[in-house]
């Protein structure tokens, strides 16, 4: 009879399972890979934001926010240029 065995990595958290027969192979290569992985990772830059506080956090993408702020620079480009046109035109405001 086989007794399955189910394990958690200590840096990616992947369950990872073995039966009693199979031996810990598997176990060391999605260890090495998972160093590797990490190693990799760890060297990217991470995107810093500042908070109204002054304290520093991780920044993550947020489309809406994203979409949100598009709409708002949109308005103003639309308005800066109307204003500018209406500066060097012969229209007078009444």
């Amino acid at each position: 009879m086989q007794v399955r065995h189910d394990a958690v990595c200590n840096h990616c958290k992947a369950q990872l399972t073995a039966r009693s027969s199979g031996g810990t192979g598997h176990l060391l290569r999605h260890h090495t890979s998972c160093l590797v992985k990490t190693e990799r990772a760890n060297r990217n830059q991470t995107l810093l934001r500042s908070n109204t506080d002054g304290t520093v956090c991780s920044w993550y993408y947020d489309p809406n926010v994203t979409h949100l702020e598009l709409c708002r620079l949109i308005v103003i480009w639309i308005y800066l240029f109307d204003l500018v046109f209406l500066m060097h035109s012969n229209i007078t405001l009444r």
